[in-house]
């Protein structure tokens, strides 16, 4: 039984063919829009992800530099502390130390005061026996001997405590500039400490991003030229169908004219062969007549 195709003209298989082509024309622009519009969503899908990675890097970054910020104004205010602490127990002790100088200097002038009159006593004792005049000059002059060794401790006693004194004050001077330095030292440390690491932590997010960015433009390309690929792939294979097709149709319609023509030719020469018999019958009757 002959096909649907058997049974169209030339013309009609014609344009059979060229609706094909065009169907298949149709397909393959689908297939590239369908295409481009994935690799779109795709390199969207991949900036926005960089630019959610971009903020979140800034605001680390902001919320770092709080935090490190708040450490040194701790740290600033526990030094300012400290220093506080150790000055008032610098002056206390430099009072105390004062104190006990004093108490010192004055337990050692009553002990020379004593000493002194013990002495003077056992000279007086020494020197009872000798005559009233000799004893009353000895007298005076170990009162006034006495005299001049108190007078000569209480200067020397008032003449160390000055210089003790002084010298406290110049050593609580000393120990507040010490720690005052000391305190300057540390905070310049520690803002410089803080400075280096919050650029370090910068350094490091700034690279973390740009890894980040680096590795989902990297994803999105590799995305990009899979589906590429992969739609190249499906056009190749589409244009090996129509070949194919094109093949066959051309096949087909080659077949069916040669079955045509030679369907043709059958009819022709049949049409020959039956004048030919009826042309030698003519003769035969005209034999008969003759």
């Amino acid at each position: 039984m002959p096909s649907i195709r058997d049974r169209m003209s030339a013309a009609q298989n014609e344009q059979l063919i060229a609706n094909e082509l065009e169907a298949s024309e149709v397909k393959v622009r689908n297939y590239r829009l369908m295409g481009n519009a994935q690799v779109a969503a795709i390199k969207d899908e991949g900036d926005a992800r960089v630019a959610e990675v971009e903020g979140l890097g800034e605001h680390e970054c902001s919320c770092m530099a709080d935090v490190y910020t708040a450490m040194q104004t701790i740290a600033e205010k526990s030094a300012e502390d400290c220093a506080a602490q150790r000055l008032e127990e610098t002056t206390g002790l430099g009072e105390h130390e004062e104190e006990c100088i004093g108490n010192l200097y004055y337990a050692v002038q009553e002990v020379a005061v004593k000493s002194a009159g013990d002495c003077a006593k056992k000279r007086l004792k020494e020197i009872t026996g000798l005559a009233e005049v000799e004893a009353e000059c000895i007298k005076e002059m170990f009162t006034a001997e006495q005299q001049a060794k108190v007078e000569t401790a209480e200067e020397m006693g008032r003449l160390k405590l000055r210089q003790m004194r002084g010298l406290g004050d110049c050593e609580e001077s000393c120990i507040r500039d010490m720690y005052g330095a000391e305190q300057e030292a540390k905070t310049a440390a520690i803002a410089e400490a803080q400075k280096a690491l919050m650029k370090e932590q910068k350094q490091t997010k700034e690279h973390e991003r740009k890894c980040i960015a680096k590795m989902w433009t990297a994803e999105a390309d590799a995305r990009v030229k899979a589906v590429q690929a992969e739609s190249e792939e499906r056009r190749a294979l589409m244009r090996e169908e129509m070949k194919f097709k094109m093949e066959l149709l051309r096949e087909e319609s080659a077949a069916r004219r040669e079955a045509v023509r030679n369907e043709t030719e059958g009819s022709r020469a049949e049409s020959v062969s039956v004048v030919s018999r009826e042309s030698s019958r003519v003769a035969g009757k005209r034999k008969r007549v003759l």
